[in-house]
């Protein structure tokens, strides 16, 4: 609110600002003090290319060439710009996205008008924007399920969350935050990720961390300590635990048995080329 409440007569006059202070609930939900000064309104003037009608062009061009990986991004931004674009009434956001939806249905498996008709009902009863993009994103992977390129897809999904684990695995990396990489969801990355790759994302994550830990151990000298946040472990008696059940010694033990292995083996060549 703009004033201070002085009476109980400013109540009335303040009414309409709150119910539309509240709107904004749908917009931001985890959001519960609002200042309409600040961060409220999404200007298109200074982003011509976020226009509505831009990215519904995009959107219905990705359909058609079924390059899912471009309708997820262009899916995600066309949400993100909502999330801040609360002069927008709730009700045209749903307009929008139940039409995106209605598009995105006629090319995933054949689904009854019953069917349809449910799922724009729950966009239209959604009280949450979040809600929404999960019901677009599951139209979504049903495309990708259905589609001739799906094993290509999957597999550049996949791809590209292996890079990105090999790359920042010193980082804190969730599951929630991979899938938003790749605009997917938790689940749908999840159950891709066991199939192409054999293992969970976890099991992925700790596997990269424990090999890159192995190397340090190997090649440098650092401090335990320092290879444990080298490799995305925040408590290192927690990396040490990890790192025995992998390979059966703690790092201090590895590194002292990698140490004596390696002067064995110096001491055996330089006999053998005494010989």
């Amino acid at each position: 609110m703009k004033e201070d409440v002085t009476s109980i007569l400013d109540l009335g006059s303040l009414l309409t600002s709150l119910e539309e202070l509240m709107e904004y609930r749908f917009f931001l939900p985890d959001t519960f003090v609002f200042n309409t000064q600040n961060d409220l309104h999404f200007s298109e003037a200074l982003y011509p290319d976020l226009t509505d009608s831009h990215l519904l062009d995009q959107i219905r061009n990705n359909l058609k060439d079924q390059d899912i990986f471009s309708l997820r991004a262009n899916t995600e931004i066309l949400y993100q710009k909502y999330v801040h674009q609360v002069q927008y009434s709730h009700l045209y956001v749903k307009y929008m996205f139940s039409t995106i939806y209605q598009e995105i249905m006629t090319q995933a498996a054949p689904i009854s008008e019953m069917e349809l008709q449910t799922a724009v009902e729950t966009i239209y009863g959604s009280e949450d924007l979040r809600d929404i993009k999960d019901i677009i994103f599951e139209g979504i992977a049903r495309i990708d399920q259905n589609s001739t390129n799906h094993e290509p897809t999957q597999n550049r999904d996949v791809d590209a969350v292996k890079q990105y684990i090999e790359q920042y695995y010193a980082d804190d990396l969730s599951l929630e935050m991979l899938a938003a990489k790749v605009f997917l969801s938790p689940h749908y990355l999840s159950s891709i990720f066991k199939k192409q790759t054999g293992c969970g994302l976890n099991k992925y994550i700790k596997n990269v961390r424990m090999q890159n830990a192995k190397e340090l151990l190997t090649n440098t000298h650092q401090k335990i300590s320092n290879i444990c946040t080298a490799v995305g472990y925040r408590n290192i008696s927690y990396f040490c635990q990890n790192f025995r059940d992998f390979y059966g010694y703690t790092p201090e033990k590895y590194r002292q048995y990698n140490h004596k292995s390696s002067v064995h083996r110096e001491e055996h060549y330089a006999t053998l080329a005494d010989t």
